[in-house]
């Protein structure tokens, strides 16, 4: 078989690796390898760009690519590019001239002679000044989509102050625009500044409806309001009407059942007294989705433990109602779209599978 290998001759390189010598076979046999993978690295690549100056198609690396417009396959075109001329019209009397193919690309305007360069530079136009409105003259080539007649002018009308109320005591001052930007609160002096900082407001507790005083800034930032750690818990645990604690996979599963099906199909809710994640009632049919909180201990070992003993009681739940429970566990699933679209078909699977077994033909399917 080896033998075979070496009998081969590259079609690019020309080599031949018989020899009567076995070391001589061995080192040559290498060498041949090593070429014949250059070669056919060369023959697989793609051409991706097109010679400027013959038209013939090659392959260069993308890095290269990005750094100029013009690419060649040899030094040759390059340089007959370069040197080849171009007609094009003088920028002040519109007579045509030719220009070398490099040169163009430097300037916008190109000119025939000295005198027509002068002529173009003395063209001037009269402009508004955008700060004090006054007339003033300036060259083509030196137009702007804002002109100033001077320098103080340009700085003047970019921090040009505007006239805005003070966000603690209603006072109204003046301020340049790119310092109220990024800003929601403004002041007029830095004792105002203090004082809304430790300005305090009474507000009342979602929980336990007891009234206690909170910093003004930390009531914009937290509108809701508790009293204390354990109220805040409670109200997470309870309370919650706000966020999401879904993830991308169980959203992408809803719009495709509901694409496929017409029968109700209840999302994250408690019909059994435990949330499920998908709930058919017309199948008695419930899927659970776990994550990695499911299996490992990323808030702590006591929330890992409640959580399995809730997953163990909806188990026992269903089973006493009749609902027929898949857990499917996605804690190692990479975060992708193909197994993404593995995890759908999954569930398409199941859900098929029950409608099978239960004979249902209502508005089973809208599937196309």
């Amino acid at each position: 078989m080896l033998f075979l290998f070496l009998q081969a001759e590259c079609i690019l390189s020309g080599m031949n690796t018989i020899h009567s010598n076995y070391n001589k076979i061995v080192v040559d046999f290498e060498r041949f390898f090593i070429v014949v993978m250059v070669c056919i690295n060369v023959c697989m690549r793609e051409d991706n760009f097109v010679c400027s100056g013959c038209g013939v198609s090659g392959y260069k690396r993308p890095s290269v690519l990005k750094k100029f417009r013009n690419h060649f396959c040899s030094r040759d075109c390059s340089s007959k590019h370069k040197n080849t001329n171009v007609e094009v019209k003088c920028s002040s009397c519109n007579v045509l001239i030719k220009k070398k193919q490099s040169t163009l690309n430097k300037s916008k305007n190109h000119f025939c002679s000295t005198t027509c360069f002068g002529k173009f530079k003395e063209n001037k136009i009269k402009l508004n000044c955008l700060q004090c409105n006054n007339i003033f003259l300036r060259e083509l080539s030196a137009i702007r989509l804002n002109n100033f007649c001077s320098c103080d002018c340009a700085y003047k009308y970019r921090n040009k102050a505007i006239t805005i109320n003070c966000s603690q005591c209603n006072k109204i001052f003046l301020k340049a625009p790119s310092q109220i930007k990024n800003k929601k609160n403004n002041f007029c002096s830095v004792e105002c500044q203090h004082k809304f900082a430790n300005k305090k407001v009474q507000v009342k507790c979602l929980v336990c409806d007891v009234l206690f005083m909170k910093y003004l800034c930390n009531s914009i930032k937290n509108p809701r309001h508790c009293c204390s750690k354990e109220c805040y818990y409670i109200l997470i645990r309870e309370k919650k009407d706000w966020g999401s604690t879904r993830s991308k996979l169980e959203i992408a599963i809803e719009n495709k059942l509901n694409l496929l099906y017409g029968f109700e199909i209840r999302y994250n809710k408690t019909d059994i007294g435990y949330e499920l994640d998908i709930y058919i009632p017309v199948l008695d049919l419930a899927i659970e989705i776990n994550g990695i909180f499911h299996y490992e201990a990323i808030f702590g070992e006591k929330e890992l433990l409640r959580r399995q003993e809730i997953d163990k009681e909806k188990v026992v739940e269903c089973r006493e109602l009749g609902i027929k429970l898949f857990v499917i566990d996605v804690s190692k699933d990479k975060n992708n779209k193909k197994v993404m679209a593995q995890r759908i078909l999954e569930v398409e699977g199941i859900v098929r599978d029950r409608i099978r077994e239960l004979g249902y033909v209502g508005q089973m399917v809208l599937e196309i």
